[in-house]
């Protein structure tokens, strides 16, 4: 029988947090789910501890590949999903028991690709939740809501990482989606494309997954700002080059450089100077780089300062 759900889980040496990760999932409420686990060439115990989960219930299928990143490992377990809809976990991340039957229902019952649930902020440091957020829906829009009815802000309604959404898997696979291989933003590579192929969205506002905060693999890998600037270009460069391809750039512009604006002051608020922006601008496509200085010169009305190419 096809799986309702396929969970695709990359792991790179996790082992403080892969036990309870993987017990959240086998514990879930909807029962006909396959669990895809993507060995990144750990060197740590991940490796042990997924032969021992995957011995005792074979839902739980383990690839091994060499260290790629979490980009490419979820691609992989992509290309052997066999669920109706599809979800990704982050090893040191956990779901709530309820979150997969809830959200299947939903999707079922409401006729969605995608599906979106809130999270809670789970301190490592303490041992708790410290905040939840929950997913956002404009004013006077209900779910689930059609894409054609936010095309200009529809990117801006997606946090822009893919471990709270749930997709058809026919809409991943018909329309080749995949996460990119970098290391910053590459997620978000992934739900943008997601987001401009479906046509229907669901959003339950209950937070399902515990997203683990201040834990030793982010302490160990932060990012500095050139790594970072490299990651927004291939995201927002590759992202061009996709939608160009499909022959939908025109019909989402206006939301690209909304989500381009964005991600821009995000950075500026946490450290990017004007050098930084304007060297990060600057290395985005020629065509980009107008649509995007057109979209400010109409923006005026934002209280945020605005670094415009000269």
């Amino acid at each position: 029988m096809r799986p309702k759900v396929s969970i695709i889980i990359p792991v790179y040496n996790v082992a403080p947090y892969l036990e309870e990760c993987l017990a959240s999932v086998l514990s879930q409420t909807l029962k006909e789910i396959e669990i895809i686990c993507i060995n990144d060439g750990s060197t740590d115990s991940s490796g042990e501890i997924l032969a021992q989960f995957s011995k005792k219930d074979n839902r739980i299928k383990v690839l091994n590949q060499k260290n790629k990143g979490a980009g490419p490992a979820r691609n992989k377990g992509i290309l052997k999903a066999s669920g109706e809809y599809l979800i990704c976990l982050d090893s040191d991340d956990f779901f709530a028991p309820q979150m997969l039957e809830q959200m299947y229902l939903t999707a079922k019952e409401e006729k969605s690709d995608r599906v979106v649930c809130g999270f809670y902020i789970y301190d490592n440091r303490q041992k708790k939740t410290v905040e939840s957020v929950l997913p956002f829906v404009p004013e006077n829009f209900s779910s689930p809501y059609l894409t054609s009815k936010v095309r200009d802000k529809v990117f801006n309604m997606a946090f822009g990482v893919a471990w709270i959404e749930l997709y058809k898997t026919s809409l991943i696979q018909k329309n080749f989606i995949r996460f990119g291989s970098w290391a910053y933003s590459e997620d978000s590579f992934f739900v943008w494309q997601a987001v401009a192929c479906s046509q229907k969205t669901s959003f339950i506002q209950t937070p399902f997954v515990y997203y683990r905060f201040w834990n030793e693999k982010q302490a160990t890998l932060r990012l500095n700002d050139k790594e970072k600037s490299f990651g927004l270009n291939k995201t927002f460069s590759n992202l061009y080059q996709v939608f160009q391809k499909k022959g939908i750039y025109e019909k989402y512009k206006k939301a690209f450089a909304l989500r381009l604006y964005e991600s821009v002051q995000y950075e500026v608020d946490n450290g990017w100077d004007e050098e930084k922006v304007v060297n990060f601008l600057s290395s985005l496509p020629k065509a980009v780089q107008k649509d995007y200085a057109d979209f400010l010169a109409g923006y005026k009305k934002r209280k945020r300062t605005v670094v415009v190419l000269s």
